[in-house]
């Protein structure tokens, strides 16, 4: 049996996915590497891709949160006027 150029890159593929897993600190991600069947490891990719889902839903919710507040602080400094610093421009990038 020959190994082509192709079936060595996905083994080096396969290869660096295992090593990455095994050091991860996402636990389904070790669990998808050290799982022996199929389903297993679809089973843990759920598991994976819903905790990371919503774990980023949940910071979208308290930024929106947050960007829903205007707060100002006023510096002063020894030109003519004070400078004020706060959280309005930034809802243009959150659109909440």
């Amino acid at each position: 049996m020959t190994i082509t150029m192709s079936d060595q890159k996905t083994s080096d593929i396969v290869e660096l996915f295992k090593e990455f897993s095994a050091k991860s600190s996402l636990p389904s991600l070790n669990q998808v590497s050290s799982a022996r069947r199929l389903p297993e490891k679809v089973f843990w990719l759920c598991i994976g891709i819903t905790a990371t889902s919503a774990a980023t839903y949940h910071l979208y919710t308290l930024i929106c949160t947050y960007m829903e507040h205007n707060y100002y602080t006023s510096i002063t400094n020894d030109f003519d006027q004070p400078l004020q610093v706060g959280t309005k421009n930034l809802k243009y990038i959150f659109e909440c």
